[in-house]
């Protein structure tokens, strides 16, 4: 947009979004926005105001976690129709790989703080190679335990429908020389 100074004057204090002085955030004070300091910039970021919320989303993921874990042992205590599986040894590969890309996203995450560029693309990279290194690793033990006869419809426990397999066990058994019947 152009603008014509015709003097020094300031007649209007205006930021992005317009307005004499953005709320910034939502508008509500509690949620980090709509306040500012005396000297009218916006207030400083307080890492204690969002870490119950972290502590909360922490909590959440480990009753999550318990549940799934309970409900697999009852599950396989009690129904006859259970069968066990052997775990595919590529998922010990797999979790190598992904607790590797969380150390490499840390170096990078400090390399990035300390303003070393090229330090960070690096570490950034093998974070990515990593990654799909998982994704790679993750879809091999699929296809093992595929090959195992193991499927997510199968085992006493109907995540999909009768008869349909889900959207991702057909991307990981897609093998054209290769069908089955439910």
């Amino acid at each position: 947009m152009a603008a014509t100074v015709t003097g020094t004057e300031q007649v209007v204090t205006a930021t992005i979004g317009g307005g004499p002085q953005s709320r910034g955030g939502n508008g509500f004070h509690k949620n980090g926005g709509g306040h500012a300091d005396d000297d009218g910039r916006p207030g400083r970021y307080f890492p204690a105001r969002y870490r119950i919320g972290a502590w909360v989303a922490i909590g959440s993921i480990v009753m999550l976690f318990v549940a799934l874990s309970s409900a697999y042992i009852v599950r396989s205590a009690s129904g006859s129709d259970w069968r066990p599986i052997a775990m595919p040894k590529v998922l010990w590969l797999s979790t190598a790989i992904i607790l590797a890309s969380s150390v490499t996203m840390e170096i990078s995450r400090r390399a990035l703080k300390r303003q070393e560029d090229r330090s960070y693309g690096s570490w950034l990279t093998a974070t990515v190679v990593l990654g799909l290194g998982f994704l790679a690793s993750q879809l091999i033990a699929w296809r093992q335990l595929i090959r195992q006869g193991v499927y997510i419809a199968s085992n006493g426990a109907r995540l999909a429908p009768a008869g349909r397999d889900s959207g991702f066990e057909l991307f990981a058994a897609a093998d054209p020389a290769k069908t089955r019947d439910n």
